[in-house]
């Protein structure tokens, strides 16, 4: 078994290069494009998409043109699927879609350039790796929605915060700061925490342009709504809406606990056509304030297995579960979930601030989705693969030995 071992520890030391990622990362993108060609078609995609035809055929952020603006999306992915729509012509959605393959195609090697600012070589090989052949990550381009230019965009951004750490210089940080808020706001106390640790690197002048930058490339937005809206609403509208999605009955198992009226439901989804997203936020609060006076002692559970979805998969798919779900995700995610716990402590006995980091952003939207609604499995996925900055401390320093 000892020979075993040091065989393919050789063997790894021998092929775990950068060079040896650039070349599997230019034929998974092949091989991403090939598979977009070979089983797309309808491309699934939810309001994004929506609002980006309506830019590129009338000019207008309208989700549905009778209800007028909206702000139920941040701008930054609507602008970008509009761009590729109006440079793309027939192409349109086929488009979209293979500029999502390149671009989480790209992300192992941003993963790898990271890692190499933490640890050394084998250990940021195997990170990328890890987001190679994942499964979930190699499938969900195919579907139009924000995770796809979300998880590179914050790669990029993890990347550049450790970079200014040893630098001090801010002002690509602040740039790379001020899209992910446009793009998605869920972003801002991830940026919090980036704060703390840049503190001492950078001190409380660089911190405060920072927050300037991000705040003149919000101000446009802000300005839009308010004039659209007469509302200061500083990212997107939905906040009561959440929480109303979360405890819907198709938000849950079949056979669990009912937490809401037939009533109640039908008669939101009765001024769903008439109300714009803003106006409706007021019925979506007075919907779960109802369920919270009258049933608040059902919130932990329903916490409790929504937090079961964020990790495991959503309700949808575990009343519907199927070998590909299985294989795509199931597999990925329990052998992530195993790495990440094998690594962790060496993780944080190495580097223990960037350790607690990641920890502390896996806390934060786990939380987040379990009170609100985890129905949707890009919602893990937007962080997922900085369980592969924990995973990759399964190898010891300097070479390639899976165990102790």
């Amino acid at each position: 078994m000892q020979n075993l071992i040091k065989y393919f520890t050789e063997i790894y030391d021998k092929y775990a290069t950068k060079k040896n990622l650039k070349f599997l990362v230019a034929v998974f993108i092949v091989l991403r494009i090939i598979f977009a060609l070979i089983t797309g078609g309808e491309f699934n995609s939810a309001e994004d998409l929506k609002i980006a035809h309506n830019l590129v055929d009338n000019g207008q952020y309208v989700l549905h043109e009778h209800l007028g603006p909206t702000a139920i999306k941040s701008p930054l992915y609507p602008l970008f699927l509009s761009g590729i729509l109006s440079i793309s012509g027939s192409l349109g959605e086929w488009a979209i879609v293979i500029v999502q393959h390149i671009l989480m195609g790209l992300v192992p090697l941003i993963m790898y350039k990271t890692a190499k600012l933490l640890t050394d070589e084998k250990r940021a090989f195997f990170a990328g790796l890890l987001f190679l052949v994942h499964f979930s990550y190699f499938y969900y381009p195919n579907v139009i929605e924000i995770t796809n230019f979300f998880v590179p965009l914050l790669a990029v951004f993890i990347y550049q915060m450790l970079k200014s750490k040893e630098s001090g210089k801010y002002l690509l940080l602040g740039i790379i700061s001020g899209l992910l808020v446009l793009l998605q706001p869920t972003i801002i106390l991830v940026l919090l925490l980036s704060a703390i640790m840049l503190f001492k690197r950078m001190g409380i002048s660089k911190i405060f342009k920072i927050i300037l930058i991000i705040s003149i490339m919000q101000a446009p937005w802000i300005y839009r709504n308010y004039v659209a809206f007469d509302k200061f609403i500083p990212t997107k509208s939905p906040f009561w809406m959440n929480l109303y999605i979360g405890i819907l009955p198709e938000s849950q198992e079949q056979g669990t606990v009912k937490y809401l009226d037939r009533s109640v439901i039908s008669e939101i989804d009765s001024l769903k056509d008439k109300l714009n997203d803003v106006d409706m936020e007021a019925y979506y609060k007075k919907a779960f304030m109802s369920f919270w006076d009258n049933r608040a002692e059902l919130f932990t559970g329903k916490v409790i297995n929504h937090l079961k979805y964020y990790w495991y998969l959503p309700p949808r798919y575990i009343d519907n579960f199927s070998f590909p779900i299985f294989i795509v995700r199931v597999i990925p995610n329990v052998i992530l979930l195993l790495l990440m716990f094998l690594g962790l402590i060496r993780a944080l006995k190495e580097n223990r601030e960037f350790a607690f980091f990641v920890i502390s952003i896996l806390f934060y939207y786990t939380l987040l989705f379990s009170l609100t609604a985890a129905v949707n499995i890009r919602y893990k996925l937007d962080i997922e693969f900085l369980q592969m900055y924990l995973a990759m401390y399964i190898l010891k320093p300097y070479n390639s030995k899976l165990t102790e």
